[in-house]
């Protein structure tokens, strides 16, 4: 009988924990302030997230230019401006920073090149490249880029900081999307984001339930396919798409837009209901979920740019908000 009542209430909690948030999101501040009266701190569409000396540095395209905010969200300056001359962006969307020094990395995909700033702003130089970089990161003064390359069938670049590819590396790793045509393989390896830890560099993708983990030499440790529900539907019907269509472009869904690695778990950002926060371990079990305390909130967020400081960091189309769990 007492087996019995104890398998009942594991059984019970497995169903809380995979169906119902324990936690919840609650936000805390966002910025720029609705009435701030300074033209410059205006995000027009801001696209990626990094926190460095307790400011938070945000890439703004349309701007033109990264911009600078304190801790508490007042702009301090931008870094950069719209154009095609040595400090100048075209479309500045994913950049990196070597968090030892203050240097800045950030492609501009329009310009085809990886400008260099230090983090007051000042320009240093640029990295002319022709790869299709979807995000990049720095760690141990090499540069780390997810970019896709259809011609050695790659997902991943080693790069040093001066510009020198050393290594193409990561093979495409589902083989029902193996067997589509190229025209369409490339759109679920696309988008991967990058994250890291101490010990590791983690590759999350996007359109697929994968997880890559390689060292800092670029040799791949592990992968692990993420066991969750809504990964599993959207993979599917992805799949079918590109199974059935015959014209040129393709329209897939994101199963997840942002994750993040903290204390031996990660935190992928569900765009599927319920939105919120999913967190998983390193075999792919899906461990618990994170809700937003306002249901409104969720639907509003664009991109999670990860953990930062113990606070959660998103992207609203013109904001950036940040979220503590209670």
């Amino acid at each position: 009988m007492m087996k019995k009542r104890i398998l009942i209430l594991f059984l019970s909690l497995v169903i809380l924990v995979g169906a119902k948030p324990l936690r919840n999101l609650v936000l805390v501040r966002s910025f720029p302030d609705d009435n701030s009266t300074v033209p410059d701190d205006y995000l027009a569409s801001p696209y990626k997230v990094v926190k460095f000396n307790d400011h938070f540095i945000v890439s703004d395209a349309d701007s033109g230019c990264l911009k600078v905010f304190n801790n508490e969200g007042t702009f301090v300056r931008a870094i950069g401006r719209k154009g095609q001359g040595p400090g100048e962006f075209g479309n500045p969307y994913v950049f990196t920073i070597d968090k030892t020094c203050g240097i800045i990395y950030c492609f501009d995909s329009n310009n085809g090149r990886i400008a260099i700033f230090d983090f007051s702003g000042k320009f240093i130089g640029f990295i002319k490249t022709t790869l299709n970089i979807f995000d990049l990161i720095f760690v141990d003064d090499k540069l780390f880029l997810s970019a896709y390359n259809d011609v050695n069938k790659t997902l991943l670049v080693e790069m040093d900081k001066g510009g020198k590819i050393l290594k193409f590396f990561g093979l495409p790793l589902d083989e029902a999307v193996n067997r589509l045509p190229e025209k369409y393989r490339s759109y679920f390896y696309k988008a991967i984001t990058l994250d890291a830890d101490a010990n590791l560099i983690y590759a999350f993708f996007w359109y697929l339930p994968y997880i890559v983990e390689f060292d800092k030499s670029g040799e791949i440790k592990n992968t692990v396919k993420v066991d969750i529900k809504e990964a599993a539907a959207v993979y599917k019907k992805n799949l079918s798409a590109a199974s059935q269509r015959s014209g040129a472009r393709l329209d897939i869904k994101y199963w997840t837009k942002g994750a993040s690695v903290k204390d031996d778990n990660f935190y992928f950002y569900s765009v599927s209901s319920p939105a919120g926060l999913m967190v998983v371990d390193h075999k792919g079990r899906l461990m618990e979920r994170i809700g937003f305390k306002d249901k409104a909130t969720a639907g509003l967020l664009m991109i999670y740019s990860g953990l930062m400081d113990g606070e959660h960091v998103f992207i609203d189309s013109n904001w950036i908000k940040i979220f503590k769990e209670e």
